[in-house]
């Protein structure tokens, strides 16, 4: 709303000075002078204040020149109080404040008069407060007002005056007159298609990749532009000018973005002339007929994601969220190709920058495998959307511009058709739109049907600031006025936009109480005004706000309670009677719980939805549902219900965000803390294990060895507290993970045993059988580690071999890639190289399979290491590097000293010594801040080398030496004798033989019986310093 408030100056000194009869009637003619220069601008007048009045432009009715109206009335009133007479040889002067903006309009006294309303706001008190500050015969705006009108009128701009109850100085204008513009031409429409306008060059490229895309090089193509810039209208025209394909499109939404896999489901829905009515039975038979050849789990997989389960589904056999994810996408990415082999394929997405996450994912796929197909991908975002696909083959981008002057007058000329618009009126709008095509047609439609109704046109031109930012201030007022014109529809369109861009007419129905025969008239209104879309057929009809802006006008038109009742009544009905939408959905019955301003319902949704979401492996949409949900928990009271279904939800956020962001994110570690301060504050702890655990697991991988430790000694007195074996396993496993990397073995060997044996002594829950196998796979695998470091190789390898075997019998990914990686590691670390890299192969196809990355990128630092010392140095330091920089980037910073004293060892080889100390002095002050000790011993044996490689014997000698000690105190002997073998080595060839066998020999006692690659390897060297003097 556009407020005026306008003032008599010095009244009170006027009053004192004439004869009070004649004073009444002084301030009468203001009155009837004011409100009929209100009236004939189309104002209405609101309510007089003392000896003055407040005026509003935007009420009852909007329409397009509300603000523009308002200055023509503050300088017409100006003009006629200057010519009218008062006694005494004085003239009324008046002073007056104009600005826009929202506003409540209320019956606060609860008359029911509509002539009590008045209006609240910072726009009417900020017109008052313009209004003091003005001159005599001055009208001030405020810069909101100044920004629709400002080429209208000639304005002066009078700098910043700070305002009563604004923080900061305001901006201020003073109008001075009209602006009388000299571009003035009649107009006349033609044709009643739009024509396609500053597009032929985009539309010509489209059609030249149709056709490669025909002729088997498919292409994808990201048309991106500003909304309303036309990448709709190009869509729509290229699908007009392209025979014999295959059209498949999809709408992406902005409600949607917690909703896996959206559009192609409802793109599915339409496809297979789906209607609400339908059974599951129904439905599953209309999705076969059109994927017919899917095999028999990737059906079961689609229709799980339609909310359909049937006896007839195949059963869909275990397997991790990713891997299920993955297999989805390929389903859907299988579906294209199959469709591509019977025609050519014209695939849309509009929208991406509103696409869920998985559609992204999905989207992705496809662009990799377009090449390959005959098929056209078109993709229309906003400007800020940019892929990584945009790099791949067969990709590029198309960014659509504003029109030219000249097209643009054109489009509107096209637009008005038979209805004449005046030179200026088309200028304006020309102005206003400034070149993007949905707003041309909005503005000209709206000053098109204005002049059908009989309205007058001077100066219809729209600026109207609005709280919903996504619909433009030069858009927001002339798609009110146009919802304004609708009559009774305009209700229907209001409701409609709580349900969101798109919507089911049979759900429209019950929210509105309406029949859906004496709906459907409304409905046909606004498809007629192009309010809407239509699309399905009779008892199946769903419609579409035909650009997102209408459904924000609409919407920006609800008083606060009625948008919340209505949100509120649309979830009880959905709820209510439409079940099955609600279970396939929970996420939109979240939604509207949250607007309604229901917060405890709205929680529980939102936690079904993540839900949901986390049995589909869509993790990244859990988290917006679980955050969604947190954020309403925390602003509630606080009480146990409250403080329970948090702790839930942030349980559940932490294992999404082990999925996504790994242990050591910071938003992990959040969400472990929180948990854990609410499963204190309730009765009885509940979940305080899970919570202390991931508190843990943080602690680890982030490489706070002390923190980790002192988190595992109270998840130890934790578990005591309550008897229970499968908490003291965790424990167990916990405290010996952390002493395993503090370099303290065999404390750690007796803690990880432990573990083991409660383990055994733990009934499972089968909730929690992939967990527990996590936690059980990795104690074995630690366990078996420590024994070969302190020498115990055989039992060592014997204990590996078992796991392996017990990881394939289970057939979980997790498992077996973990079992492969630590027979590999034991490889490593006795010497067998080529077993070593053999191994670690299988680990890595399992990890991409699998979506395993930590476990990945040891392999890859371990692969690279060997590979580097076998020559190929680059190739060694590329897979090294890149372990570091996911670690780094991922901040799991425990094993990032180890990485760096492998990148530094290739760096020696490769002949830079200088770098490659600089790197191990990164090293250690990594590994003193962190207490990671575990390979310690080996760290300063590569020092060593690396030191003896740069021609520094004596520091390579006291490196060596440190390294020998270091093994010894932590009865590492595989560590130690590591160490030994280029110590002795050093030794002999500086005259110290002796010195070196005896270094050796005590390095080979404990490992005498061994057949190992690197006892060989000790053997060797032994025998060559025998013959040395």
């Amino acid at each position: 709303m556009t407020v005026l408030f306008c003032d008599v100056v010095g009244s009170s000194a006027l009053a004192a000075r004439i004869d009070p009869e004649e004073f009444t009637e002084a301030i009468a003619r203001f009155y009837r002078t004011t409100a009929e220069v209100v009236a004939a601008h189309g104002g209405h007048l609101g309510r007089l204040v003392g000896d003055g009045v407040l005026v509003y432009f935007g009420y009852p009715a909007a329409q397009e020149n509300d603000a523009e109206c308002a200055v023509r009335a503050a300088l017409g009133i100006i003009d006629a109080m200057a010519a009218l007479p008062v006694p005494a040889g004085r003239r009324l002067a008046v002073r007056i404040g104009i600005s826009t903006g929202l506003v409540v309009v209320a019956d606060v006294a609860d008359t029911g008069d509509p002539r009590n309303l008045d209006i609240f706001g910072e726009t009417p008190n900020l017109a008052a407060r313009l209004q003091a500050l003005a001159e005599p015969g001055t009208a001030l705006l405020s810069d909101s007002v100044r920004r629709q009108v400002g080429a209208l009128f000639e304005i002066r701009d009078l700098g910043l005056h700070p305002i009563k109850g604004w923080p900061d100085p305001v901006p201020v204008w003073r109008v001075v007159g009209v602006c009388r513009s000299p571009d003035r031409f009649a107009a006349r429409a033609a044709g009643s298609v739009l024509p396609m306008l500053g597009r032929s060059a985009a539309l010509d490229r489209l059609l030249d990749l149709w056709h490669s895309a025909r002729a088997g090089q498919g292409r994808a193509v990201l048309v991106t532009g500003e909304a309303g810039i036309g990448k709709s209208r190009l869509v729509a025209q290229l699908l007009r000018d392209t025979e014999g394909r295959i059209p498949v499109r999809y709408f992406a939404a902005p409600h949607q973005q917690g909703m896996p896999l959206q559009p192609v489901l409802q793109q599915l829905e339409r496809d297979g002339r789906m209607h609400p009515a339908d059974g599951p039975a129904q439905r599953i038979e209309k999705l076969r007929a059109i994927l017919p050849d899917l095999s028999p789990i990737d059906f079961a997989l689609v229709a799980e994601q339609m909310s359909l389960r049937e006896a007839g589904l195949a059963a869909i056999p275990p397997m991790p969220p990713q891997r299920r994810r993955e297999r989805l996408l390929q389903a859907f990415a299988e579906g294209l190709a199959t469709t591509t082999r019977l025609r050519p394929v014209l695939m849309v997405l509009e929208d991406a920058h509103w696409a869920d996450p998985t559609t992204r994912e999905l989207l992705a796929l496809w662009t990799r495998r377009v090449p390959r197909l005959r098929v056209l991908a078109v993709i229309t975002a906003r400007p800020e959307f940019t892929p990584a696909w945009l790099d791949l083959p067969g990709v590029e981008r198309l960014a659509l511009a504003p029109l030219a002057e000249a097209e643009a007058a054109e489009l509107v000329r096209a637009i008005a058709r038979d209805v004449p618009l005046p030179a200026a009126t088309t200028r304006d709008i020309l102005r206003r739109a400034d070149g993007v095509p949905l707003f041309l047609e909005e503005l000209t439609r709206a000053v098109t049907e204005q002049i059908a109704q009989g309205g007058s046109i001077e100066g219809l031109m729209p600026q109207r600031t609005t709280e919903r930012a996504s619909v433009p201030v030069s858009l927001h007022a002339s798609l009110l006025a146009r919802l304004d014109r609708l009559g009774e529809a305009r209700q229907v369109a209001e409701v409609a936009s709580v349900l969101g861009r798109e919507f089911d007419a049979a759900l429209l129905a019950p929210v509105l109480d309406r029949e859906a025969g004496i709906l459907a008239p409304m409905l046909e209104r606004l498809v007629e005004s192009r309010v809407l879309q239509q699309r399905g057929e009779a008892g199946g009809k769903t419609y579409r706000f035909s650009h997102v802006l209408l459904q924000d006008a609409a919407l920006s038109m609800l008083p606060r309670e009625r948008y919340r009742s209505l949100h509120a009544r649309v979830a009880d009905i959905i709820e209510e009677r439409f079940p099955a939408s609600a279970a396939a959905r929970p996420q939109v019955v979240a939604h509207h719980r949250t607007e309604a301003m229901q917060p405890e319902q709205a929680v529980a949704w939102w936690q079904r939805g993540a839900q949901q979401a986390m049995r589909r492996g869509a993790m990244e949409e859990a988290l917006v549902q679980l955050r969604r949900g947190i954020a309403l928990l925390q602003a509630l009271p606080e009480c146990p219900a409250h403080a329970q279904a948090e702790l839930d939800m942030q349980l559940l956020a932490g294992a999404a965000l082990l999925s996504l962001r790994g242990h050591s994110a910071l938003e992990t570690g959040q969400a472990y803390d929180r948990a854990r301060h609410l499963a204190e504050t309730l009765p009885g702890q509940p979940q305080l294990r899970n919570a202390m655990h991931g508190q843990w697991s943080h602690a680890w991988m982030r490489g706070h060895m002390g923190l980790a430790l002192q988190r595992a000694e109270a998840l130890l007195a934790q578990a005591r507290a309550r008897e229970s074996h499968g908490g003291l396993a965790i424990a167990w496993s916990a405290i010996g993970h952390s002493q395993f990397i503090l370099g303290r073995f065999p404390e750690a060997l007796e803690s990880l045993e432990r573990g083991l044996d409660h383990d055994a002594r733990t009934e499972r829950d089968r909730r929690y059988g992939l967990a527990l196998q996590a936690t059980v796979i990795s104690t074995r695998c630690y366990a078996a580690w420590a024994r070969s470091f302190m020498g115990r190789l055989e039992e060592a390898r014997r204990e590996l071999l078992a796991t392996l075997e017990a990881a394939e019998a289970a057939t979980f990914p997790f498992a077996l890639a973990n079992a492969h990686y630590a027979l590999g590691r034991y490889d490593y670390d006795t010497g067998a190289a080529e077993a070593c890299i053999a191994r670690l192969r299988t680990t890595l196809a399992l990890c991409d399979e699998h979506g395993i990355e930590y476990l990945a990128m040891a392999a890859k630092a371990i692969i690279g290491l060997l590979l580097g010392r076998r020559g190929d140095h680059a190739g060694g330091l590329a897979l090294i590097r890149e372990a570091v920089a996911w670690n780094r980037a991922t901040e799991a910073l425990t094993f990032v000293p180890n990485y760096l004293g492998m990148e530094a060892e290739l760096m020696a080889r490769a002949g830079d010594t200088g770098s490659a100390l600089q790197r191990m002095a990164e090293v250690f002050a990594l590994m003193a801040e962190s207490g990671a000790q575990w390979e310690k011993s080996v760290l300063l044996r590569q020092h060593g080398e690396i030191l003896g490689r740069a021609g520094r014997p004596d520091a390579a000698e006291a490196a060596l030496r440190d390294a020998v000690a270091t093994a010894e105190a932590q009865q590492a002997a595989l560590f130690r004798l590591h160490a030994a073998i280029p110590l002795a080595a050093l030794l002999g060839r500086t005259g110290r033989a002796e010195a070196g066998r005896t270094t050796l020999d005590a390095a080979l006692a404990p490992l005498a019986g061994a057949a190992a690659p690197v006892v060989l390897r000790a053997r060797a060297t032994l025998e060559a310093l025998q013959l040395l003097p």
